[in-house]
Order: C-alpha cells, then sequence, then structure tokens
C-alpha cells in the first residue's frame, strides 16, 4: 500500500480534463464519464528524445484508431516531464485511479490484446507496433512497388515522402499536432529564435506589422516588372497569385547534420528504400540540396513552382543565402566552412546554443571557463556535451541541465520545421523523420505536378532517405 501511495504521488499527468469539469465542483462521480479503453505509454530512461517520442506518436496513432484514451507516464524519462516542454492533452474522461500500472494492463502485442480496455505500451516493444502499423495501416502491394525504386546520391525532390505512404503520414500528422503543443518556456525560446533569424512575424501578429517580416508584395510593388499577358504561360510566375518577395534578408537554409558514430542500421535502412551509392554524413548532399533550394526560392512558374503555388516567398537574386546548420557537433560547422564550394556561396552559421548566461547554474559542472576547444577534447567532461552529444553523458546530467538543453533542441527543431525557408534533413535519423511530422504534409509534399498528382517536394526536404511510420525502414515491408 505504501509503495502504491508513493507512485500515486510521484507519476506525471500528461492529461487534463475539460476546463468545465475542473472548475466545476463534482460532488457526483458519475458527473465525469469513465475512461471505458485506456492505452498507457511509459517513457524509459536510456533512448534518445527523437526515439521515444516517435514511439509516443505511434502510440496516440493506434489508440485513436482503436478507440484508445492515450495516457502517458513520464516519471522514469530521462527528460523529464512533458509539462516542462509541452500543454497537456485534454482527454474526456476519467482515469482509474492506478492509470500507470503496467500490471493493470496487458502488453501490447499480446494475444488478442486489442480487444482489451487496458493497454501499455513503451519502446521494448517497439517492434509489436511495428507489426500493427504494417498490418493495419500499410498497403503491401504498394510497398513492392516502393522497394523495386532505384536511387542513387541523393533522394529526389519529392520523394521525401512517398506517394503510398501520404495517408499514414496524415495519420502520424494529425497525432503530432494534438501532442506537439509548446508551453509558455518552449514558446518564448521559438519566438526569440525567429526574430534572431528574421524568420515571419516572430512573435507578432501580423506579417505586416512585423520588423522580421519586410517584403513588399508584387502586386503592389513600384519595381518595374513585364504585364502578365507578355509571358508565356508555363512561365507565368507567383505575380498573378499575389506572392510575397522578402527585401530584408536572404534565404534560410537549414539543415540537420550529423557525422558521428555510424549507425548499423544506416546502410541496411537505406538500401531497404532503394537508396544506394551513398556515403554517410556526406557534405555535398547538403550542397546539392541547398542549391536546389536556393532555386526553388528564387522563381516560380507553372513549369517549376516554389514551395507553393498559390502563396511563395522568394528572394531577389543577388542575396546571399544563410545555411542555418542544426547540429549535436559544434565540429559541423568547420567543416562546411573548409569547402569553398559552399562557403564562398553560402553564410554558415550555426543555431545559437544556451548563452553562458542560461548555463550559469551549472558552471563548475560544465567547466564553462574552458575554451570550446579545450570543452571538446575533454570527452569525458560534462562540458563536452555543449559540443558534441553522448546519449550516455547526457543521462548522468543533472535532471535540471538535462530539461534545459532539451529546450533548446526542441527550439531548433520546431523553428526550422515550421519556419525556416527550407529545412534539409536525413530521413535515416529519427531527429529526421519527426521533424517531418512537425512540419506536417503541405512543407514535405510541396506543390502537386497537376498531371500525374505527385508531390515535386516541399520546404522540408530529406537527402538520404524517404519519411516511413515503424521504427526501421525493414519493418515496412511483410516477411515474403
Amino acid at each position: 500500500m505504501r509503495w502504491r501511495k508513493a507512485q500515486l504521488s510521484g507519476t506525471g499527468e500528461s492529461f487534463v480534463l475539460p476546463k468545465r469539469w475542473r472548475d466545476a465542483e463534482v460532488l457526483d462521480g458519475d458527473s465525469i464519464p469513465p475512461c471505458r479503453r485506456v492505452m498507457l505509454f511509459k517513457f524509459g530512461s536510456e533512448k534518445g528524445f527523437s526515439y521515444e517520442y516517435s514511439a509516443y506518436i505511434r502510440a496516440a496513432v493506434m489508440a485513436s484508431k482503436l478507440s484508445y484514451t492515450l495516457l502517458a507516464d513520464d516519471t522514469e524519462w530521462v527528460y523529464g516531464s512533458l509539462r516542462e516542454y509541452f500543454l497537456p492533452r485534454q482527454i474526456h474522461c476519467q482515469p482509474p485511479t492506478d492509470w500507470f500500472l503496467q500490471d493493470a494492463a496487458v502488453p501490447l502485442g499480446s494475444k488478442r490484446w486489442a480487444n482489451a480496455d487496458r493497454v501499455w505500451f513503451s519502446t521494448d516493444l517497439i517492434d509489436k507496433a511495428d507489426d500493427w502499423i504494417r498490418e493495419e495501416m500499410i498497403d503491401q502491394t504498394a510497398m513492392k512497388e516502393l522497394r523495386q525504386r532505384q536511387f542513387r546520391d541523393i533522394l529526389p525532390q519529392g520523394e521525401t515522402l512517398p506517394p503510398e505512404l501520404e495517408d499514414v503520414f496524415r495519420d502520424f500528422a494529425a497525432a503530432t499536432r494534438e501532442l506537439w503543443r509548446p508551453n509558455d518556456q518552449l514558446a518564448t525560446l521559438i519566438r526569440s529564435q525567429r526574430m534572431e533569424l528574421g524568420l515571419g512575424g516572430g512573435g507578432l501578429r501580423r506579417k505586416n506589422h512585423s520588423p522580421t517580416w519586410g517584403g513588399a508584395r508584387r502586386s503592389g510593388s513600384d519595381s518595374q516588372r513585364p504585364n502578365v499577358e507578355d509571358v508565356p504561360e508555363d512561365e507565368l510566375d507567383f505575380e498573378e497569385v499575389g506572392g510575397a518577395e522578402r527585401s530584408d534578408r536572404g534565404p534560410i537554409i537549414a539543415a540537420y547534420v550529423r557525422l558521428g558514430e555510424r549507425d548499423v542500421r544506416w546502410t541496411k535502412d537505406m538500401e531497404e528504400v532503394g537508396v544506394r551509392g551513398q556515403t554517410y554524413g556526406n557534405l555535398s548532399l547538403i550542397l546539392d540540396g541547398a542549391n536546389d533550394a536556393v532555386r526553388r526560392l528564387s522563381k516560380s512558374s507553372r513549369a517549376e513552382p516554389s514551395y507553393s503555388r498559390t502563396n511563395p516567398t522568394l528572394f531577389p537574386a543577388g542575396v546571399q543565402p544563410t545555411l542555418l546548420v542544426m547540429s549535436a557537433e559544434a565540429v559541423v560547422v568547420p567543416s562546411l566552412e573548409s569547402r569553398s564550394d559552399i562557403s564562398d556561396v553560402f553564410k554558415i552559421q550555426r543555431t545559437s546554443p544556451p548563452s553562458t548566461e542560461t548555463l550559469r547554474p551549472w558552471s563548475d559542472l560544465l567547466d564553462l571557463e574552458l575554451s570550446g576547444a579545450e570543452l571538446s577534447r575533454k570527452k569525458d567532461s560534462p562540458g563536452s556535451i555543449l559540443f558534441k552529444f553522448n546519449q550516455k553523458l547526457f543521462n548522468s546530467l543533472p535532471r535540471s541541465l538535462r530539461v534545459h538543453l532539451t529546450r533548446y533542441f526542441l527550439r531548433d527543431l520546431t523553428t526550422l520545421a515550421l519556419h525556416a525557408d527550407a529545412f534539409l534533413l536525413t530521413g535515416s535519423s529519427n531527429v529526421g523523420r519527426l521533424a517531418c511530422l512537425v512540419a506536417g504534409d503541405s512543407a514535405v509534399v510541396g506543390p502537386r505536378d497537376f498531371a500525374t498528382g505527385h508531390g515535386l517536394g516541399g520546404r522540408v526536404r530529406s537527402l538520404d532517405g524517404p519519411w516511413y511510420p515503424t521504427s526501421k525502414a525493414s519493418a515496412l515491408f511483410a516477411d515474403e
């Protein structure tokens, strides 16, 4: 009994009841309907954020499909509490008092689990979730076609989200929108970063009132432009649909880059989805992708649209684009700067790290008095986490510091997925696939070809492999 009370008092709640129930004095317990079916997701204490959170999204999708109320127990989560980053979800029923107990539920994947009223799921059962997604949501005939495709070097635009997986992606993106609602602390960081980079309206309500917008509507511009009737129809640009030209800055091409130790599954995952011939951590892919993005942000026509047919944002010729790097490894920026074919064209910068002032509470632990070069060489020092991410080292840090660093990671991921002019990522990584879900289907698919209906590629683009809903690419395909 003591153990049960301790568990009850220490369990974090990822949900809230509707306001009308929270504010009312409910004298009759029947006034709030009980949850008839509950799915419990248990966050773990070792895996990376994107891996765990992607599993949480899978739980939300399965819960929605099977009419479960999803609840999350984050007491053992190495990243802290969900409420330290996101607003709690609103549920419309009263969970059982022991909702967090695994013993009161059956594990996902067990015999006839989908008929049980209480189910639990964690990353330890990720293969079972993959099996259900493959069997219930994926057309295996379409997967055979996907498996037969062959790509080399860079993944073409329009292939980040294969047409065969678009319907599945929409379900996952809808679940992500429900879960990914930044709280005040995270939202403040996101607004500050947008203002810092000049991405859209920042924290202001209207673009035309924002000092970071600065664009002129083409329809009201005084610049000399040819009459629409004098331009061939297939070259009609965005003037006819009222696009905007930004004159306050150049395009910001964001890139999520990872160079660290090669994942043993990387080559296999790439081969499963038809991508061969790539080199892990190839910086030339970033250059190719960034050049493609600059072209699409410079002109839009019927035949070759920008990232939107109806409301594209374009940049004048001659402005220098920025390559904004999001990476857990500080060495990425010097590596890019050392290549003249990249540094001569792009201004290269890394997303801003936590300031020394915000890290001051942990200054002794992080050895902040040392230079970056000295810290990066001290691989076992907690301060080296600021220059190269190490999951084992991160897990050993104080909780407050882990939460602080995670907020900056989520700031970057959210800002770039939703607001960067273009975002290049690695679909082979958990971070990249999570970013696709945060961005949504229109940002990934982009405008469609008039003839085929196939997406031409959005401003969020994978350079190496497509998005897929399972934990590994091989799980897409049934055993033959």
